[in-house]
């Protein structure tokens, strides 16, 4: 979670929350729990992010609290889907083939997409069968 949060700072801000010229003074500024320079973003975003950046992982944001986070969805909307939930990729032979003639064998690829991990076999999977249907 803490990681999570200092990507969220990081995508929020445009810089790391802590930087510094060593390891050693980098570990003292994240062990302060501070970061360099206050968040400038919505109520809701500083609050989440200030969550995930709590020192004490026992006192840390859980996963619950964060994909129920008032930022995260907001009243009115439907929750975050259930990473469990997640449905499979249908599969797409064409994009198959394509990823074959950039060097990605197609079992590979069928292998990866049945599984329904999420790695770089996926991701540029999905990425291209998005294009084709935008298409």
């Amino acid at each position: 979670m803490w990681s999570l949060g200092v990507l969220l700072y990081t995508m929020l801000s445009g810089f790391f929350p802590f930087q510094a010229e060593s390891m050693e003074a980098l570990g003292k500024k994240v062990m302060k729990g501070k970061p360099d320079k206050p968040l400038r973003a919505s109520d809701g975003a500083i609050e989440v992010t200030s969550r995930m950046l709590v020192i004490r992982s026992s006192h840390r944001a859980d996963i619950d609290e964060v994909c129920t986070h008032g930022w995260l969805a907001p009243t009115g909307t439907e929750a975050p889907l259930d990473v469990k939930g997640v449905e499979t990729t249908a599969w797409d032979e064409s994009v198959a083939a394509r990823l074959e003639g950039m060097g990605c064998p197609t079992a590979l690829v069928q292998h990866h997409v049945a599984s329904g991990v999420t790695n770089h076999v996926t991701a540029a999977y999905e990425m291209m069968q998005q294009a084709e249907r935008a298409a």
